[in-house]
C-alpha cells in the first residue's frame, strides 16, 4: 500500500506542513497511520480530503461548516441530500451578505461624492464623519 509522508502530502496539496497537522488535529482529514519510527503516513485519499477542505474554504465555508459538510460526503453514511441542504443554506447566507455589501458599497460611494468635490476640513460639516456616525447609530 502506498502512503504519503507529511511533506509529500503538503507538496501535492500545495499547502504548508503546519496545515496538514492542523487539519489532522481538527479531524478535517483522516488521522495518519504511524510508521515504526513514529512518522506520519497518510493514505492517498487524504489528498482528496485536503483539496475538498481547501475548495470549501475558498468558496466561503468556515472550518466548522466544512466539518459538517465533510460528514455528508466522506462519512460512513453518505448523505448527498443533507450536503445539498447545507450548501443551499450557505448560498442563502452568502446572498444576504452580498446584498448587505452592495448596500454598504453604495453608501460609501454616496458618502464620498461630496468629498471629492470639496472637502470642508471641518468636523461639524464633514459628510463622511456624519455618514459613519449615522451608520453606527443605525446598527445599535
Amino acid at each position: 500500500m502506498d502512503f504519503y509522508t507529511t511533506s509529500q502530502l503538503a507538496s501535492k496539496a500545495k499547502v504548508n506542513i503546519q496545515t496538514i497537522y492542523y487539519y489532522e488535529k481538527c479531524d478535517l482529514i483522516p488521522a495518519a497511520q504511524r510508521s515504526r519510527n513514529g512518522h506520519r503516513r497518510f493514505l492517498p485519499e487524504t489528498l482528496l480530503h485536503i483539496l475538498f477542505v481547501r475548495g470549501a474554504q475558498l468558496l466561503g465555508f468556515s472550518l466548522k461548516e466544512i466539518i459538517e459538510l465533510k460528514r455528508c460526503f466522506f462519512g460512513k453514511y453518505w448523505n448527498c441530500t443533507k450536503g445539498i441542504r447545507k450548501i443551499r443554506r450557505k448560498i442563502l447566507e452568502m446572498s444576504e451578505m452580498n446584498r448587505m455589501l452592495v448596500k454598504h458599497i453604495q453608501g460609501l460611494k454616496n458618502a464620498l461624492a461630496p468629498c471629492s468635490k470639496q472637502c470642508q476640513h471641518n468636523h461639524q460639516k464633514c459628510h463622511l464623519l456624519k455618514t459613519f456616525i449615522r451608520f453606527s447609530r443605525q446598527s445599535n
